[in-house]
């Protein structure tokens, strides 16, 4: 290439397998069929986390921008609890967070 006086080869004769940011844009969202539960656990907890990481990373740079995710995410977070207890979704309050659901003990 010094020969040829080429100082850098244009993107379309590199793979993009090849570079640094190879996986930035790839998340394989396929699971395993027939696995034991805690693998199936482990790749959802995985493909959640590179997600979560891809946000977190975009929305602090920006006030709005986490302000919006912040409070989305809150909303998400009260939605799913209340869907994993039976009930039906609350009426959220998007001043604030809600006081948490009362659990009865053993």
């Amino acid at each position: 290439m010094k020969f040829e006086n080429i100082l850098e080869l244009p993107d379309s004769l590199i793979y993009k397998r090849w570079t640094k940011n190879a996986k930035n844009e790839f998340i394989s969202t396929e699971m395993p069929v027939n696995d034991d539960v805690e693998r199936v656990l482990k790749f959802r907890v995985g493909a959640l986390a590179s997600n979560l990481n891809k946000l977190c990373d975009i929305a602090c740079k920006d006030l709005a921008d986490f302000d919006e995710v912040q409070s989305e995410l809150v909303n998400l977070v009260i939605r799913l609890q209340s869907r994993k207890q039976g009930k039906s979704t609350p009426n959220i309050n998007v001043e604030g967070i809600n006081d948490p659901f009362v659990v009865k003990s053993k």
